[in-house]
């Protein structure tokens, strides 16, 4: 796995990702995008807040604009930083709300099945710096006319404890191209019984960064 040099909220070491590539093979080809759609500039809170946009699906909502995904790091860095105060850190939710924000941003991807994806997951980990409770949602891109992808993280992470430790581990993806809608896959995570843990306590670092598989 090769590292890529981007700005970070904390600089951390290099190590394992939690995230683990989902196969491109066996997937269906993208939907068509259907009816008209003119979305606005409130389409990405529209999409975090699990609310969708009147005559739009998720698909056509991303798709209002591309941006290289060499930047992708710099923009959830910007997400996070703008709802950080110089007291407070974001809250578990609110650092879930960015990266739904960030999920609603459009990127320049290959026109292929798995393309774009986000991963949504937590567990206990050791990467060398001592043991924490990580909830690490990542966004993954396939890159143009290669066979790595781009992996974006956003990790939260927490000082263990029994309640966590019982959550054991979970991880689910979505795709672009999945059948099911972005806002409504949102919907179904923030019913995971997690969230009623979650939800009480306070993130001890929330750390940016991104590398490629």
């Amino acid at each position: 796995m090769t590292t890529r040099a981007v700005t970070q909220t904390n600089i951390i070491p290099r190590r394992l990702a939690l995230a683990v590539s989902r196969s491109r093979q066996g997937r269906t080809a993208p939907r068509d995008a259907g009816a008209p759609c003119s979305p606005g500039a409130s389409q990405a809170a529209t999409i975090a807040s699990g609310r969708r946009l009147p005559g739009c699906n998720d698909v056509q909502v991303m798709s209002a604009r591309a941006v290289p995904t060499e930047n992708a790091a710099q923009v959830l860095l910007a997400k996070v930083d703008a709802q950080r105060t110089a007291a407070h850190e974001l809250t578990v939710r609110q650092a879930w709300a960015v990266f739904l924000d960030f999920a609603a941003v459009r990127f320049d991807v290959p026109d292929e099945p798995n393309a774009d994806g986000l991963l949504y997951q937590f567990g206990i980990f050791d990467f060398g710096g001592g043991s924490a409770f990580r909830l690490a949602p990542v966004r993954q891109f396939a890159r143009f006319d290669d066979d790595e992808y781009i992996q974006v993280h956003l990790e939260i992470q927490f000082a263990p404890s029994a309640d966590l430790a019982a959550l054991g581990k979970h991880s689910e993806w979505w795709f672009s191209d999945d059948s099911i809608e972005l806002s409504d896959w949102a919907q179904a995570i923030a019913r995971r019984s997690e969230w009623a843990i979650l939800d009480e306590l306070s993130p001890t670092m929330i750390n940016v960064y991104q590398d490629e598989t």
